[in-house]
């Protein structure tokens, strides 16, 4: 297959105990040192809670025996998938996850399964050898797309908890503005018209705020008065900059506002738009 051929019966099998006793000593090394650099963000977990929970995730994805059948980028990849689900899922709240960096954590453990499985550089056989920076580039790539989720994700819950009082509705209206959000991008940026960046952005924004508030208003009960210019138009100032204007993100995707910035979020273009959707429902 492309990209390197899986493993076969003529190279050998990996004693898997001892692969995963190497992996898992690197990993408490490696993330022990990188712990030591954060913890002082840490409020509740002891520095060896912090260590064996991070460890445990990427360890975790490590023990599939499947990686030691597959080409090594396709068990890079999901290596540090399957690892940065978890680690996700379970820390993505904690003042340290966006400090902490876990690159070198797994490069660790997909370069010790590359090499077990004698698809590191200097073999011989079928498919291109993993030399380790090229691993690194799978690793990081991977890694920082799960990063840029988790960063929207977490921008998104924090700029509707910003707008909503109540937990159901809050629900709602997030998991809406997550469901649309790629659609919108992907939308904006199929557009092939010759576009300036700011027009671009707002018809990605415009995309994105009737799409999302046009589900939410089908599925709260008495949407009108929750669900209105003055809350809408709030939900997305909050989420053009969702952790506060002095922090740089915003929810509208990198690619579209990297040459000209995010828009403040007194943008008038959004009292505009949010007159616009509303009219277009209740005609």
């Amino acid at each position: 297959p492309p990209g390197g051929s899986a493993v076969t019966g003529a190279t050998a099998t990996p004693d898997f105990d001892r692969l995963l006793e190497r992996v898992h000593g690197n990993l408490y090394q490696i993330v022990g040192e990188e712990a030591s650099r954060v913890f002082h963000l840490e409020r509740a977990w002891s520095k060896t809670e912090l260590v064996k929970r991070v460890v445990r995730y990427i360890y975790n994805a490590a023990k599939s025996q499947e990686l030691i059948m597959l080409p090594w980028e396709e068990a890079t990849a999901k290596l540090v998938e399957h690892a940065m689900q978890g680690y996700c899922g379970a820390c993505s709240d904690r003042h340290w996850f966006f400090e902490l960096d876990l690159t070198q954590a797994l490069c660790s453990a997909a370069w010790e399964l590359a090499r077990a499985t004698g698809q590191a550089a200097q073999r011989s056989g079928p498919g291109p050898p993993a030399r380790y920076r090229q691993l690194q580039d799978v690793v990081v790539r991977i890694y920082e797309d799960k990063l840029d989720e988790a960063l929207l994700a977490k921008g998104i819950w924090d700029a509707t908890r910003a707008t909503f009082l109540d937990p159901a509705l809050q629900s709602k209206v997030n998991r809406a503005l997550t469901k649309t959000h790629a659609k919108a991008l992907e939308e904006s940026l199929m557009d092939s018209r010759p576009l300036e960046d700011l027009k671009r952005v707002e018809q990605f924004t415009r995309r994105w705020m009737d799409s999302s508030m046009r589900q939410v208003w089908s599925v709260v009960e008495g949407a009108e008065s929750n669900i209105n210019e003055g809350s809408i138009l709030r939900l997305f100032q909050n989420l053009i900059a969702p952790f506060g204007d002095h922090h740089h993100y915003s929810c509208i995707p990198p690619v579209l506002i990297q040459h000209i910035g995010r828009p403040p979020t007194d943008w008038q273009f959004l009292a505009e738009s949010v007159q616009q959707v509303v009219s277009t429902w209740r005609q």
